[in-house]
């Protein structure tokens, strides 16, 4: 039986040493092989939006395009609909590869434009 998503994932963080975190702007697939290389054993893109990757983005896509001799890439993505959230993560999803939603509250208060 084929490990769930989740079970992969919890593997590699609890059994990699070094990983790295998604930084917006860094973690592109050239900086992720780099990392690889000096030891990182899993990495994860940088945010990617779920409503962009629905929409079929090139660049959104691109995101998750990985290179020859990069470890395991993990996905984070974010959005605000669930519906999008679930359909980003289909799209995402790839046998080895864990996504992770990255939700959070809305802040509270008014809110305000500039």
């Amino acid at each position: 039986m084929p490990k769930k998503n989740s079970d992969r994932t919890r593997e590699l963080f609890t059994g990699s040493r070094v990983c790295l975190a998604p930084m917006a702007g860094y973690s592109d697939a050239p900086f992720r092989l780099i990392c690889s290389g000096y030891g990182a054993d899993f990495c994860v893109t940088e945010m990617i939006s779920a409503d962009g990757l629905v929409r079929g983005g090139g660049k959104t896509r691109g995101l998750l395009a990985g290179m020859d001799g990069e470890g395991p890439l993990g996905a984070q993505l974010f959005g605000a609909d669930p519906e999008t959230m679930a359909r980003a993560a289909e799209l995402a999803a790839a046998p080895d590869r864990p996504t992770r939603p990255a939700c959070e509250t809305p802040p509270s208060g008014p809110a305000t434009s500039a």
